[in-house]
Formats: structure tokens, sequence, C-alpha cells
């Protein structure tokens, strides 16, 4: 299976508390703008939601490609082993392994990051893994790669400059990297991502915007911040992972 063709633009979705007409609408501006893989997330920020899996399948028969993000923590066996083969059963090809765990141990009761990986691998899905740019743990990183991961999936960047290294880095594993770009909409969305574990904003992309500024303007620089970043390495990643709120997958045609 190859995933990845071309640059690929990859759309992160949260799963609803229930499937409405506003949920459907979403899903269809993606369709009309030609991004045919999306990412679930699992409970983001800790709050309620469908499952991802469950949200899943209903994309699917939307016909799109998805990927599952698989947290392990909290997790007994028993339930990462019940997961995965309802994954398997569903036709679900892609999940994004995640263990919040900088160093591979096992986690409470349940499974570490590598023996998830190898479990996935055997019922054919690949294993997506992260890779932070801000946090680079080759130890950890080969040992992810070891067990088969399948590409790289990387934190949010913001700026070129702190991305071309760490690229250069991920190089020696030779696997595809999705590149993760989040799109803020207001000043106060900014200052909400900056407070999530492991998203590092540098000055100089605060920098770029007037914080009065009207949404509109707000968003359409966001863009171009992302853009920025997408005209230089674009031929050296193999797509990106873009996360935004569902009320901005309208303007998804600014991305190149």
């Amino acid at each position: 299976m190859k995933l990845f063709s071309n640059f690929t633009k990859v759309v992160e979705i949260v799963p609803p508390i229930d499937y409405t007409q506003k949920f459907d609408e979403n899903i269809r501006i993606l369709n009309d703008n030609d991004i045919h893989i999306v990412s679930v997330v699992s409970n983001p920020m800790g709050k309620p939601k469908l499952p991802a899996l469950y949200t899943a399948q209903y994309l699917m028969d939307y016909g799109f490609e998805t990927i599952v993000h698989y947290p392990l923590s909290g997790r007994s066996k028993v339930i990462v082993k019940s997961d995965i083969l309802q994954a398997a059963s569903m036709g679900v090809n892609t999940m994004l392994i995640l263990s919040g765990d900088s160093h591979g141990q096992r986690l409470w009761d349940g499974m570490g990051i590598v023996d998830v990986i190898k479990l996935v691998k055997s019922y054919n899905i690949w294993a997506g893994v992260a890779a932070d740019p801000n946090n680079i743990n080759h130890e950890y990183l080969k040992a992810k790669v070891d067990a088969g991961a399948n590409y790289f999936q990387t934190q949010p960047v913001f700026t070129v400059e702190s991305v071309l290294k760490f690229l250069e880095e991920l190089q020696r594993y030779n696997l595809p990297v999705l590149l993760g770009l989040m799109i803020p909409k207001s000043q106060s969305h900014l200052i909400q991502l900056s407070q999530i574990p492991g998203v590092v904003i540098p000055d100089e992309y605060l920098g770029s915007f007037e914080m009065d500024s009207l949404e509109e303007d707000f968003i359409e620089n966001a863009f171009e911040q992302a853009n920025k970043i997408i005209d230089v390495v674009k031929e050296i990643i193999d797509g990106v992972y873009l996360s935004m709120p569902q009320s901005m997958f309208k303007y998804i045609k600014e991305i190149k």
C-alpha cells in the first residue's frame, strides 16, 4: 500500500459529539477541494467525543482514506488488541501510534509503542509515528523505525528555520514525512495553541501577526505563513498534515 503520492495534503478532523448536517457539510468541503485523506484525532484536550474508529468508518463511507490517531496512554493490553482488531475488520489502513512517552517504556498495564507498532503491522495496517522537532531523540526514533514504522508525522512547525535542520536529521531513516502545520484563526486561538503540550511557537511567527487584525485578515496571513514553509520544503517531504478549526475548511484551497 502507498498512502502518499506526489505531495499529499492530510487534514485533521475532530470527531463530533454527534453527526449533524454541519459536520457533513464540512467533510463535503474537503471532498470538493480534493482532500482525500483525513486524520481522525482521539479525544483532543481530554474532551469526550465520538470514538475515532467510529468516526473513521463514517468518513470512509464518504470515500476518504483515513488515518486514525491512537494514543496508548491509559489503555490496557486487552483494549489495545481489541481496538486493532476492530480497525483491521473495518478496513482502516493507517493508524498514527502515539505514546506520550519519550523513552518507550510500557504504559500503565498496557503496551509500549514498539509492541503496538509490531502488532499493527501484523494486521497489514500502516503505522505512523510522531517526530518532534523540539526534542529529537534518535534512540527512540530508531526504535520505532526498527519496529516497522511506515512514516513520520511531525509535531507542528511554524517557521522555515525551525524545520530545515530537523528534516535533514530525519533523512537518515528514509521514511515518508508528513509535516505538521497548524493554522490559527485568531489571536485567542493562537494563544490557545501555544498552551498545548509539545507545541512551540517561535516569537518570529507570533510577530508576523497584527493581533488586533480582523479575523479574515488574520486567517489570510496564517495561510500565507503556512505556504511559505511549503514553498521551501515541498520537494523534500511527502506531504503536510493540516490542523485547523473545521470552520476554516472553506479556506483549504489557499494551501498550495
